[in-house]
Order: C-alpha cells, then structure tokens, then sequence
C-alpha cells in the first residue's frame, strides 16, 4: 500500500473510507428496496475498499506536530451544531407524536452544550485576564 504524504493522510483515508461504505450501503439499499440485489456484485467490492482504506489509515506513521488551540469563531462551531440538532429534534417533538426518551436526550444535549460554552469562556476569560500581568514579567 502506498502511504500518503502530509500530516492529515490518515485522516483523509478515514474520510475516503466513510464515504466509499456510505455509497456502497445507498447502492446495496437501494438494490435490496428494488428486489434487485444479488449477493457477489460490484457493491461488495465497495465495501471492501473500504475496508482497505481503513486499513491504510491504520498503517500510516503518527507524526507529532504542535499542538494548537483553536481560537475565534471555530471553538464553539461544534456545540452550536449539535445543540442545533437537539432543538431540531425538540421541534419535531412538539409538532408530531416523538419518543419521551428521545426528548430527554435532545434536551440533557442541550443543557450539556450550554454548560460546556459556560465552562470553555470562563477558561479563556481567566488566560486572557493573565496576559497583561504575564506581559508586565516577562518584558
């Protein structure tokens, strides 16, 4: 197997194997709701591909670089999206008939959300309130 070059190979291999299998599992669905599917065709080769990337992901040296906070607008992206998709779920409750426990869910990641921002801007408030003292030693 060849290895692929840059920090993020392995990564890029786990992206590539992911969407070969999605597209592998919609084709193979598809065939299975049409009453076409033949055990043996080509979908079989997708999945094995997959496999193969995922194996190759495995295989690829680790290499360390610096590790970086990120900072701005990206360090709350995530929790704003999964807190968006719990209040999708909470919205599609109130309109239709939808499972207590998946209500409970939606709303416990909502309040986890809520309490990882509270929790994430404290810390960055007391290291930006450090800066000006850590500037006054150090100079």
């Amino acid at each position: 197997m060849p290895r692929a070059r840059g920090r993020h190979a392995p990564f890029g291999l786990v992206v590539a194997a992911v969407v070969l299998f999605c597209l592998a599992d919609t084709v193979y669905l598809v065939r299975v709701a049409q009453g076409t599917w033949e055990s043996g065709g080509p979908v079989e080769t997708g999945w094995w591909l997959a496999s193969l990337l995922f194996a190759a992901a495995a295989r690829q040296s680790h290499r360390p670089g610096v590790a970086s906070r990120p900072t701005g607008p990206v360090v709350i992206a995530m929790p704003t999206a999964f807190a968006t998709v719990a209040l999708a779920v909470l919205v599609a409750g109130g309109r239709g008939r939808l499972n207590p426990l998946a209500v409970l869910l939606a709303t416990a990641s909502l309040v986890a959300v809520m309490l990882r921002l509270v929790l994430t801007f404290q810390q960055h408030s007391r290291t930006l309130s450090r800066l000006p003292r850590q500037a006054h030693t150090t100079s």
